[in-house]
């Protein structure tokens, strides 16, 4: 009877520390393993690239020519001016046409009014209605081309015609209360003559004539 006891005392204690073993092996499993965990750190760097540039400096020689000192060109003096004052009116009667369809362009029409000669139709009339008159009717004027009325005769062929070279042909463009319609005029015939030395303006005409003795 005693043995029987003592080997069960025995079982039992080897059983209670196999308990324990398998106790202490289920808490050590249990624990969190520390893990270590390693960081890489990626550092940016400058890098720095020097070029070298090769550059060919050709001299260029200092030039041995003397400079010569700058000398001022003298002035004119009054003296050096011509004292003779051109007449226009003298050198062709045409710039005097010329010059009084520009000045109706510019609107100066007393000046223009001023190139007609005393004894041509306007200056029949009173000067301050043919002045108004030129101001009613033109607004713009310009000039296309004025040619000695035989010179155009023999450009054209027709020798067998001839008038007197005071006559003149007139093609012009003109804006305002006109005859006719803004644009190129038909021809005009203007017939100039001196008086008092100058050219002036006699005539205005539709077609040319002589001027019966």
């Amino acid at each position: 009877m005693i043995t029987i006891v003592r080997v069960q005392e025995k079982e039992r204690i080897i059983a209670f520390i196999l308990i324990s073993l398998i106790a202490i092996t289920l808490v050590s499993s249990c624990k969190a393993t520390p893990q270590v965990i390693e960081v890489t750190r990626i550092v940016q760097q400058t890098m720095i690239v020097t070029q070298i540039i090769q550059i060919s400096v050709t001299s260029t020689p200092v030039s041995t020519k003397t400079f010569q000192p700058f000398t001022p060109t003298p002035a004119f003096t009054k003296t050096s001016l011509p004292t003779e004052k051109v007449d226009w009116y003298q050198q062709d009667p045409k710039i005097v046409i010329v010059r009084y369809y520009t000045l109706l362009d510019l609107h100066l029409y007393e000046q223009a009014y001023d190139l007609m000669s005393s004894s041509s139709n306007n200056g029949k009339h009173d000067k301050s209605w043919e002045i108004e008159d030129l101001k009613a009717v033109y607004k713009a004027v310009k000039v296309l081309q004025v040619i000695r009325y035989n010179d155009y005769l023999k450009q054209t062929g027709a020798t067998n015609q001839s008038f007197s070279d005071d006559w003149y042909m007139v093609i012009y463009y003109a804006e305002g209360n006109l005859a006719y319609s803004n644009g190129i005029q038909p021809e005009t015939f203007v017939r100039v003559g001196k008086e008092n030395g100058e050219w002036k303006i006699e005539e205005f005409s539709n077609m040319a004539y002589d001027k019966q003795p």
